[in-house]
C-alpha cells in the first residue's frame, strides 16, 4: 500500500517493509520490544491515517503500527 507520505509499504513473510524510493526499511518482531510488531509473516495492512496502519500477521494477530516511531 502507498502511504500519506509516499512511502511504499510492504506485508512480507519476513516483516514489515517501508520503501522511499531509495531504500527499504524492514520492521520485524522482537522480543525485547514490546512495540515491535507481533510476526514478521505480514499478511494484511490496512492504512487508518497518515500515520497509522493496521498490520496483520499470519497467526500473530494484528497491530497498530506507528509509522513515525522507528
Amino acid at each position: 500500500m502507498q502511504g500519506e507520505y509516499g512511502f511504499m509499504w510492504f506485508g512480507t513473510n519476513n516483516g514489515l517493509v517501508r520503501y522511499d524510493g531509495y531504500e527499504f526499511v524492514v520492521y520485524s518482531h522482537n522480543l525485547n520490544n514490546a512495540s515491535s510488531i507481533s510476526g514478521d509473516y505480514i499478511s494484511a495492512l490496512a492504512p487508518v491515517n497518515e500515520r497509522l496502519i493496521w498490520v496483520g500477521s499470519y497467526e500473530d494477530g494484528l497491530d497498530l503500527f506507528d509509522t513515525e516511531c522507528d
